[in-house]
Order: structure tokens, then C-alpha cells, then sequence
């Protein structure tokens, strides 16, 4: 059975989904914003209402414009956080123009740990052989 492994599995929450709301262990939420920052701004601003910045809060960000290397998330000019890839600083090309990302706000960094342009490749590989190299 196929199956899609997201960048960091020991910081996926778990929880219940309800109609209004995701709840991952009991307390914290999800998030949506839109991003209009050009692609050369290192910091990407949004706003969102209600934003409770906890540790576990779950943030999808729809990206107008590339992210370049050592981006941070800004939300509502509360302070700008690294955003984490792999365990480091984000580098060029991993979050591109139209993509939707989301992140798990550790209590340090914005986690990257999927998005949406991921599931284009894996559609596109539909079918295809793909070997896999761990280096």
C-alpha cells in the first residue's frame, strides 16, 4: 500500500477532528493565512485572528511567492520564527510560489511538515517505478 511520509514525524499531533475545529492533544489549534511577501522578503508576515502561539499549533500557510533560505513566519508582528526543514534553517526551493505549507510550532521554530505540491509529485509518480535512496 502506497503511503506519504511527511517531513518530521515526531512532531505530528495527534487529536480529534469536529466539525469547527482540530484539536491536537486537547489544547492547541489550526491556522490559516494567506502570504503576499516577495519572494527576496526573508520574514513572511501574516495575520490571523485569534492566534494563540502555543507549542503543537498547527499553521497552513498558502504562499503567493517563493520562500527563500532562512525564512522565518511572522504573525501578527509578534516575533519572527525560523522556518525548520529537515532539522535546519530552510533552504531555496522547498516552499515555491502557489504552494500551501504547513507547520507545527514547536516553541522555537515553525516545522515544515507538508505541503501541497508534494502530492503533485506523488500523482505525477503515479505508476512510475521509483527507487529511493537514503544518503
Amino acid at each position: 500500500m502506497p503511503y506519504i511520509k511527511l517531513y518530521d514525524q515526531n512532531l505530528i499531533p495527534t487529536g480529534v477532528i469536529n466539525a469547527n475545529n482540530f484539536s491536537p492533544n486537547g489544547g492547541s489549534s489550526t491556522y490559516y493565512a494567506t502570504c503576499a511577501n516577495s519572494s527576496v522578503e526573508t520574514e513572511k508576515s501574516v495575520q490571523i485572528d485569534n492566534y494563540e502561539h502555543t507549542i503543537g499549533s498547527i499553521l497552513s500557510i498558502k504562499f503567493a511567492n517563493d520562500v527563500p533560505s532562512n525564512a522565518t513566519i511572522n504573525v501578527n508582528s509578534k516575533g519572527a520564527f525560523n522556518i525548520r526543514y529537515k532539522g535546519a534553517n530552510i533552504p531555496n526551493g522547498i516552499i515555491k510560489g502557489g504552494d500551501l505549507a504547513i507547520f507545527v510550532f514547536d516553541g522555537d521554530y515553525y516545522c515544515l511538515i507538508a505541503i501541497d505540491a508534494s502530492i503533485d509529485l506523488l500523482v505525477s509518480l503515479r505508476g512510475k517505478d521509483v527507487v529511493y535512496e537514503n544518503s
